[in-house]
């Protein structure tokens, strides 16, 4: 909901038993190289994006995410994000708290690569 800490994880609403069965690849993205290609409307990178349009919402919910990347307990770097190409499906929030960390490697699954 909007204005509410909302779970974003696309696995935990649709269950992981969907991926269970190994229909697609897991791989490793770069967040940094990631959040700067370009949105589907080719105007912006994803980043600029997120820097020109996220509601404060939005740039709360990425403060969290950046801080639990800075926390040795924190299960996010195991979460993954769902991608197909260079296009984000689900993660949004998590991809820019990472690539503004600078962070490197993200675990995501790729629709666009059946096994």
């Amino acid at each position: 909901m909007k204005g509410e800490h909302v779970e974003e994880n696309f696995l935990e609403n649709i269950g992981q038993t969907s991926f269970d069965t190994d229909l697609y690849k897991i791989v490793t993205i770069n967040p940094v190289e990631f959040a700067n290609y370009k949105t589907p409307q080719g105007d912006m990178t994803i980043l600029e994006s997120f820097q020109d349009c996220a509601e404060d919402w939005q740039k709360e919910l990425v403060k969290i995410y950046r801080k639990e990347t800075k926390n040795p307990n924190s299960t996010i770097h195991q979460r993954l994000i769902i991608i197909e190409d260079d296009m984000i499906w689900d993660g949004h929030h998590r991809l820019i708290a990472f690539a503004l960390e600078n962070i490197t490697q993200l675990k995501a699954v790729d629709i666009s690569k059946p096994k």
